[in-house]
């Protein structure tokens, strides 16, 4: 729950990246708020976890091959 309310907050966000902010429309408009609010958390998840793991710098260019080749 904390991670979907921390996407929704991402979402209103003025400094979302382009790349999250390209997913978050085209779900919400294919699927509603929810499924993208998931969604997006889920992403997010993928993201913070790569970091942690790899200790690397947070990337605005992040893309989620990188996430699934890890």
């Amino acid at each position: 729950m904390l991670l979907i309310q921390g996407a929704l907050a991402a979402m209103r966000s003025e400094r979302l990246t382009p790349g999250f902010a390209k997913l978050w429309r085209r779900l919400y408009a294919q699927r509603g708020r929810q499924v993208a609010a998931t969604a997006l958390a889920r992403r997010l998840l993928l993201l913070g976890h790569k970091l942690m793991k790899t200790g690397q710098p947070y990337d605005p260019n992040f893309s989620r091959k990188e996430v699934l080749a890890a």
